[in-house]
């Protein structure tokens, strides 16, 4: 499936917003490494276990992204449900993407060892078709 020129417009406005949304919180509360959105588990060398390879299970963050409308000014933007698309001056306009068109996927993990407790985060999401990326957790396999 192709998306259109509008459909990746709108696929950037939502990858920038939640790739800056995780910037802040990767700033706000520093992770102690990358969780890798592609990997289920990571492993590093625990320091509470003298060194010893230890596996952090990442948890997966899956978000769909909400209808974009772009404005005949060119403006692409969410919809809000109680706001004037996107501004006042504007004359309306039409959908760029349909809701749940496309996820946002990024992971974080901790060490279990308490003495450790050794943070991954991912510093870069992913954003996929949500169609063909369900959420891990709803993912069949045969």
């Amino acid at each position: 499936m192709g998306l259109t020129d509008l459909q990746k417009k709108a696929g950037r406005v939502f990858l920038a917003a939640r790739q800056a949304e995780l910037d802040a919180l990767n700033a706000a509360e520093p992770p102690g490494g990358n969780g890798d959105p592609l990997h289920r588990v990571d492993r590093h060398g625990c320091r509470a276990r003298g060194g010893a390879s230890v596996g952090i299970t990442l948890r997966e963050h899956y978000e769909t992204s909400p209808e974009y409308w772009v404005c005949y000014c060119g403006v692409i933007e969410p919809r809000g449900e109680f706001r004037v698309f996107p501004h006042d001056d504007c004359d309306g306009g039409k959908v760029a993407a349909a809701a749940g068109l496309l996820a946002w996927i990024w992971k974080d993990g901790r060490c279990l060892d308490p003495d450790c407790g050794l943070v991954l985060r991912s510093t870069r999401g992913r954003l996929v078709l949500a169609a063909s990326r369900p959420p891990r957790e709803e993912r069949r396999v045969g």
